[in-house]
């Protein structure tokens, strides 16, 4: 894991804020890349100085040209390098020597093209840790700040773009994705305040860029292209800032449909797949994933201007009765079903709407508001007055006609004390969609759409409130375990020792099918104990339910000679008592190689795979956190009991998971633990039915004695 730059959010907003800018390798020729910057900084207002750098030419679109940066003779806050990957090392040397502490590489060929890219790319971020500068890129597309008015961007959508203030900031390792993420928010009239493109991330990082949005006054609600977590424990720390701080941030990630390469050595590394990893990661930290840029504009909108707390008790109103049904549907389907009005709304309601309407929640209009639009202020007026409801959902759809009619009721209404209303308005006049964006209403073209941002926007509000819980994330310098051999079962419970709120079952290790090795308590389990053999129903290394001597031997024997046919070492036959329990479950605890320790738990047993109930958290966590993980599974919903059954007592669960998390994060021998199915008897008995170790690579095998390494 990649440690972020110390000091690192000061020196971007220096880069932010510049006040002088050296252009190295600008151009006077408009078709090229290098011509860019200079003439949209001009374009979009920027105030400070400019000096590009041309040895080739004595002025460039009117503006003085220098021959080196050197020639400047004075200081510069900012160097924009234009030229090509090979001679950015030099260009940057040189431009530090002459006192420049900030730096935006726009070049490709760095360490996403060859060998030779990723040596180039490591001498910059040496630079930028040998003299304490600032970089943003390579192979990023630039950095924008309304602020200051600074275009520094070879982006075509600054061209065509207005440089419009609002409070959304987004911060893309795509530079094409940034492009049309801006695009599209232009579009909607939402404007932005900083638009930073990280390219490699050779030096400023996106949790960098994060950690200064956090502070940034002017940003609201910061958005992500997101395509790798290089830096987990920085990102963590940020997003943690971001949601102390109020800021929802909202991600578009691709990679999504990657398996993870980790071999499936155990349940764990097969179901803990490094897109499931960083979902996990990213929920955990507080971030809305979002499928497209689109919805993420859609949801900008809503946290800009929709409720300041999360959704609970919505009213809807539509100028149509199937359009109500279906947005009621959405809404419920967010949990969140539709409270009737109370007595007084429905009066008030009753009194604007025709004889046959009904005064129900959802609110049909009728067909006489197209004949009296006025009617939808009439009946909106009540349900925002009453404060029995928090945010009302107005669908409408064509209306052309009394557009104008119901674009002044929808006004007049939301300037109205009381709970925020948003629109749903398909086939909207454009004029209708203006004076709604003036007036900071929320329109969306479609139902789906407006639904999908208030699950976002609840998702978001409730961020803040669980933050003040999070634990601070692993130190940074935390270093990967990578896994040797794995144990027995037997030498594992030996290795690991008694654990807390986690019992054993009464195990013998016997090496041959005598009686005197066989125990008189019955029903007992048998389990052919070979480090090689982990997944023992597979190949029929297990043995269950032998009630008596005889079982017991015969069974013992059978396992011993699948031992000797498949070859494998064996250290013997472990005869465990059979342990009654009402469910299975898996908690396993490995190291992943970008994000660390992570936990996986949920329901456990062979088909654990088949019937994926799982829920993951990257370490550390709480016991409050893994309670809430295991409400959040279908097995969770069982464990807390409905329809007469016993219900478990979910916090000892939590506790005694969370103190397994402790042992495996204090003791730098583990590599993975995984313990399935790990036996509930309910409300709280919990027992290792199976359990696998792996030991860290540098850790020798030194189990076989039966040496305890127990706390």
């Amino acid at each position: 894991m990649r440690r972020s730059m110390a000091g690192s959010r000061n020196g971007l907003g220096a880069v932010l804020a510049a006040r002088s800018i050296a252009i190295v390798g600008a151009s006077a020729d408009p078709r090229k890349l290098g011509s860019r910057p200079l003439a949209l900084l001009r374009r979009h207002g920027f105030e400070g100085e400019l000096y590009p750098i041309n040895p080739g030419r004595s002025e460039i679109d009117g503006v003085r040209a220098y021959p080196s940066i050197e020639a400047i003779g004075r200081p510069v806050d900012l160097a924009l390098v234009l030229t090509s990957a090979e001679d950015t090392i030099a260009a940057v040397e040189r431009a530090i020597a002459a006192g420049v502490r900030g730096f935006i590489l726009y070049a490709s060929g760095f360490a996403e093209h060859d060998e030779a890219g990723m040596r180039r790319q490591a001498a910059i971020t040496r630079l930028a840790r040998e003299h304490g500068v600032t970089i943003v890129g390579p192979n990023c597309v630039g950095v924008m700040n309304t602020d200051t008015r600074l275009c520094a961007t070879i982006a075509s959508v600054g061209e065509v773009m207005t440089f419009e203030r609002g409070p959304l900031s987004f911060v893309s390792q795509s530079g094409a994705i940034g492009g049309y993420w801006l695009d599209k928010v232009l579009q909607a009239g939402l404007g932005f305040s900083k638009w930073i493109t990280s390219g490699n991330e050779a030096g400023i990082g996106m949790a960098d860029c994060i950690e200064y949005l956090a502070a940034d006054p002017a940003t609201s609600v910061i958005g992500l292209y997101l395509e790798a977590v290089r830096d987990p424990v920085a990102m963590r720390r940020a997003l943690t800032n971001a949601a102390r701080a109020g800021k929802p941030v909202l991600a578009l990630r691709s990679g999504r449909s990657a398996a993870g390469a980790v071999a499936t050595a155990s349940h764990t590394a097969g179901l803990a797949g490094d897109s499931a990893i960083c979902d996990a990661f990213l929920e955990q930290c507080g971030v809305a994933q979002v499928e497209s840029l689109s919805a993420m504009v859609d949801a900008s909108r809503l946290l800009m201007w929709g409720p300041s707390r999360a959704v609970s008790r919505p009213a809807v109103v539509s100028v149509s009765g199937g359009a109500g049904a279906l947005v009621t549907d959405g809404v419920a389907h967010l949990g969140m079903p539709l409270e009737p009005f109370e007595e007084s709304v429905r009066n008030a309601i009753a009194s604007a709407l025709p004889s046959f309407g009904k005064a129900d929640n959802p609110l049909d209009l009728t067909g006489m508001v197209g004949a009296d639009p006025a009617i939808l202020g009439k009946v909106l007026a009540p349900i925002i007055r009453s404060g029995s409801h928090d945010f009302v959902l107005v669908f409408i759809g064509l209306m052309h006609g009394t557009a104008k009619g119901l674009v002044d009721s929808l006004l007049e209404s939301a300037g109205a004390t009381g709970c925020p209303l948003a629109v749903i308005w398909i086939s909207a006049p454009a004029f209708a969609v203006d004076a709604l964006r003036r007036a900071r209403i929320p329109c969306f073209e479609d139902i789906p759409e407006a639904i999908r941002a208030l699950g976002v926007l609840n998702e978001a509000r409730a961020v803040a409130a669980r933050s003040a819980g999070w634990l601070d994330p692993a130190p940074a310098d935390q270093p990967t375990r990578m896994a040797s051999a794995a144990l027995t079962e037997y030498a594992a419970h030996r290795y690991v020792g008694i654990l807390e709120g986690i019992a054993y079952p009464a195990e013998t290790l016997v090496t041959s099918a005598s009686a005197a090795d066989v125990p008189s308590r019955f029903p007992l389990a048998a389990k052919l104990q070979s480090p090689q053999v982990l997944h023992k129903t597979e190949v029929d290394a297990v043995q269950l339910g032998l009630a008596d001597a005889a079982a017991t031997g015969a069974a013992v024997e059978h396992l011993l000679s699948i031992g000797r046919s498949l070859g494998v070492e064996c250290d013997g036959v472990l005869l465990q008592s059979m342990v009654e329990h009402d469910l299975q479950l898996i908690v396993g605890l490995r190291w992943d190689p970008v994000f660390g320790p992570v936990l996986l738990v949920g329901r456990g047993g062979t088909e654990v795979e088949a019937d994926r109930d799982v829920a993951l958290r990257v370490l550390p966590v709480g016991a409050d956190e893994i309670e809430s993980a295991i409400r959040g599974l279908r097995v969770g919903r069982r464990l807390a009991g409905s329809r007469g059954r016993l219900q478990a007592d979910l916090p000892a669960l939590a506790r005694a998971i969370d103190a397994l998390c402790m042992r495996f994060l204090a003791r730098r021998d583990l590599a993975e633990i995984e313990i399935n199915p790990l036996a509930l008897r309910l409300p709280a008995t919990l027992t290792a039915l199976d359990m696998l170790v792996r030991l860290t690579a540098d850790v020798r095998d030194e189990t076989s004695t039966g040496a305890g390494h127990g706390s």
